[in-house]
């Protein structure tokens, strides 16, 4: 097994869906087949509330809205066709997620909701630019022609200017900035992706120097500019969005804390005169 398999498979024991099922099913063996029964009624009780906890609305924002707005939207007046675009040469860069060739369904349902957010902010960011190019990051099964031919209709369909690039030999976000970087070089170059997940991505551009601005979309904590979101009876019950909105965070600060150990690990191997 591979690395990166075995940190995908830790890292989703942590989610929190299998987290607090992982709590309940041991405290119920410890109830049931050992004597120690107070441990498995804390487990058993923990688990439960730790998964209501996760599946409400207030506390799974209060646990993404700090990751999504980290970073402000780019440029989020700018009118096309009122605004000048603004001049000099630029990198749109797509943040990849997944999608699949399968031509049975429409071009719009071959993406996850995360990769066409992003696509689309990308088809905003764009008109901003007398001279943008773009290039997507596409690491999902297919060829790359099979990418490339997917790109170009997409491009046709939502009216991106520039033919998207694409790059395909990448596994993850690091991956991702490499590759980047060897393309882009010193040009100042707009990330798009989630909102989320921006702010690992503009950390391992500054790591790896890619001159990036952030672009994010796909919020999922909506809020209104000076208000302050209030309280709603109906949000107190537990339901499914708002474990999704917790497992994206989790899986987030999991990502963040990895980056982290690694910055770490790496200023520690080069010593404090490097």
């Amino acid at each position: 097994m591979d690395f990166f398999l075995l940190k995908k498979l830790v890292s989703r024991a942590l989610f929190p869906l299998p987290l607090c099922l992982g709590f309940m099913l041991l405290g119920f063996i410890l109830l049931r087949l050992t004597r120690r029964k107070k441990t498995g009624y804390f487990l058993l009780v923990s688990g439960a509330v730790l998964l209501l906890l996760f599946s409400n609305a207030t506390v799974s924002r209060g646990l993404l809205r700090p990751l999504e707005y980290a970073y402000p939207a780019f440029h989020p007046d700018f009118q096309p066709g009122q605004d000048a675009p603004m001049a000099g040469p630029v990198w749109i860069c797509v943040a990849g997620s997944a999608w699949t060739p399968n031509r049975s369904i429409p071009l719009t349902s071959r993406m996850d909701p995360f990769f066409a957010e992003r696509m689309l902010e990308a088809a905003r960011v764009s008109r901003m630019f007398e001279e943008a190019r773009l290039v997507v990051c596409m690491a999902s099964p297919g060829t790359r022609e099979q990418k490339q031919a997917f790109q170009d209709a997409y491009a046709e369909l939502t009216g991106i200017a520039p033919r998207p690039e694409i790059l395909v030999e990448v596994i993850n976000t690091e991956s991702e900035i490499v590759a980047l970087q060897k393309l882009v070089g010193e040009t100042r170059t707009v990330m798009v992706s989630s909102a989320s997940h921006m702010p690992r991505v503009m950390a391992l551009c500054r790591r790896h120097g890619v001159r990036a601005e952030a672009a994010p979309c796909g919020h999922r904590t909506l809020k209104a500019p000076q208000t302050r979101h209030r309280l709603r009876l109906d949000e107190s019950y537990p339901n499914a969005a708002s474990l999704a909105r917790s497992e994206r965070a989790v899986y987030e600060y999991l990502g963040n804390a990895w980056e982290g150990l690694k910055t770490w690990w790496f200023s520690l191997r080069e010593g404090p005169d490097k």
